[in-house]
């Protein structure tokens, strides 16, 4: 009998291709069955996950939380081929039964339960613990917490042959976070909530485990104050000095196995350790489903009426000294402060630093891509240089709305760039025309680039999407 598996939004039949990854494995043949629910666009930590168990030959279903979800969650769907598409916002009764109740009818089990929301009012998640309301801190605990609960009840009789269920947490639930909020507390209780759960469900068989990913750029994640500031913190303190880009088990970057580290939570649960609900915080350990991509498919913008003021994007970007060598050929700025050793020494800096408009042209790179995005007119940008920018440095790029004028359609931004040890480096002030239309495209692929030096040549990868 085959098994199913809904992925955050996903229910995946497994079919010959998932067969021979769970032998390679060392585990049972086919993998288990694994509901998700959270997938909101191609960035969502559940698509990473769906795309991973499309690739082992699964069958799919997913849903969608509201209609605003559902415009970007459709296409996705059938990307992959979708078996079951249905609407799932865990506050509205009945739509969690009906999704079950779906798979009960297509598959007749569940083997694998992966969930991935979280959810607290905005005024709530900004403000201090202290001062959160009554509702605001229950509406976060239903959602992001009992909601889990409840999927692993409607779950349980699916689970025949036993099964395994798994939540997406975060460090901030043991450990104060600066912005993390009421999230934290929220959290701690979903950690709890599945300590029990694997205690109740364990005697069938049933595995009940927290993983996180670490900080990730997520829609999700744009609703933390100053998550820039976050993603740079827990950057210093990897080994390898960066975060995954985002989850997507589709691909698999050299060394960081996530097939069996997603394995490994079908372990009994007596032999799982913190590692499971800790697998990438912190040391970024190579945890579970955790790849790099080389950039998003598509690429879309939010016209003038979907932006407020307070609106932000950022993006992070680390300096190599292939960048200095690329922005002085693009630029022709052979300013040897920025290319050569012995006489940068000398300087007032005491070494190579980088090119003041390199990170000018982040910024740019922001405003064209992300926030307005295709079909901004940049006006103006007034810039101040507070702090050298060094081979090595990790900067967080972070636009924010400040005005915006409905009459002529133009938007004043902040513009501000961080590193990664908390200073800003570069502050500033944008002016755009910013679109009235909707545009997507697919994402223009750039090219490699090779840098030949005094007849040596070194390649130069594109810059991965942050």
């Amino acid at each position: 009998m085959k098994s199913a598996l809904v992925v955050a939004g996903f229910v995946i039949d497994h079919g010959p291709a998932a067969k021979s990854a769970g032998e390679r494995l060392g585990r049972r043949a086919t993998p288990a069955a694994l509901a998700s629910v959270g997938i909101t666009n191609e960035h969502s930590i559940a698509w990473g996950c769906a795309q991973a168990f499309k690739a082992a030959g699964a069958e799919l279903a997913v849903t969608w939380c509201n209609d605003n979800a559902r415009f970007y969650v459709e296409p996705l769907a059938q990307q992959i081929e979708a078996a079951i598409a249905l609407p799932l916002d865990v506050e509205q009764p009945g739509q969690l039964e009906d999704v079950f109740e779906a798979i009960a009818d297509r598959w007749g089990r569940l083997d694998f339960l992966l969930r991935s929301i979280a959810f607290a009012p905005k005024s709530d998640l900004h403000g201090r613990v202290v001062d959160s309301s009554r509702e605001g801190f229950t509406r976060a605990m239903d959602i992001s917490c009992h909601s889990l609960a409840r999927m692993a009840r409607v779950a349980e009789p699916l689970m025949k042959e036993g099964g395994s269920i798994m939540t997406m947490s975060y460090i901030g639930a043991e450990e104060v976070i600066p912005d993390y909020g009421l999230m934290g507390p929220v959290k701690a209780a979903l950690e709890s909530t599945v300590r029990y759960l694997a205690a109740e469900l364990g005697a069938r068989g049933i595995r009940v485990n927290a993983v996180s990913s670490g900080p990730l750029v997520t829609r999700a994640a744009s609703g933390i104050s100053h998550f820039d500031v976050l993603l740079a913190a827990a950057r210093r303190r990897t080994r390898r000095r960066r975060c995954a880009v985002r989850l997507s088990c589709g691909r698999r970057s050299k060394g960081d196995n996530w097939q069996h580290n997603l394995y490994r939570c079908r372990l009994p649960h007596s032999q799982l350790r913190q590692w499971e609900q800790r697998a990438c915080d912190n040391q970024n350990r190579g945890g579970v489903m955790k790849a790099e991509v080389d950039g998003p498919q598509t690429i879309r913008n939010r016209p003038f009426a979907d932006i407020a003021v307070g609106d932000s994007a950022c993006v992070t970007r680390t300096l190599t000294q292939e960048d200095l060598l690329l922005f002085a050929a693009v630029s022709g700025d052979f300013n040897p402060q920025h290319l050569d050793a012995e006489f940068a020494a000398s300087t007032r800096f005491h070494g190579i630093i980088a090119h003041g408009m390199w990170g000018g042209a982040l910024i740019s790179a922001v405003l064209g891509t992300h926030l307005p995005g295709p079909g901004t007119v940049y006006l103006g940008q007034t810039l101040r240089f507070r702090t050298p920018v060094r081979v090595g440095d990790t900067l967080a790029v972070r636009v924010t709305v400040t005005t915006r004028d409905e009459t002529k359609k133009l938007l004043t931004l902040s513009c501000k760039c961080t590193n990664q040890d908390g200073v800003d480096v570069i502050e500033g002030e944008a002016t755009v025309l910013a679109p009235t239309d909707k545009i997507e495209r697919p994402a223009i692929a750039l090219p490699d680039v090779r840098i030949s030096q005094n007849g040596a040549s070194t390649a130069k990868r594109r810059p991965r999407a942050h």
